[in-house]
């Protein structure tokens, strides 16, 4: 039930509410579209992001060795 109504919300939040007639009272122009080349460098963000998360999680145990000389071993 929650996750419907944080679904439901964010949805009109991020993709705006439902079309209506042109001619409708309070009918605002349609916004405009995303340039293709801003779609692209958002979704090679993600990607890249996606692959960093992946490479480095190997490194987990270097890490967090390195966190512990840092803070003298408190954990």
């Amino acid at each position: 039930m929650i996750a419907a109504a944080l679904v439901a919300h964010t949805g009109r939040m991020l993709l705006g509410a439902p079309d209506r007639a042109a001619d409708a009272p309070g009918a605002a122009a349609r916004p405009a579209r995303l340039p293709l080349g801003t779609a692209a460098a958002l979704v090679g963000g993600l990607l890249g992001g996606a692959l960093l998360g992946l490479t480095t999680g190997p490194l987990a145990v270097l890490l967090e060795h390195a966190g512990a000389v840092l803070t003298a071993g408190a954990p």
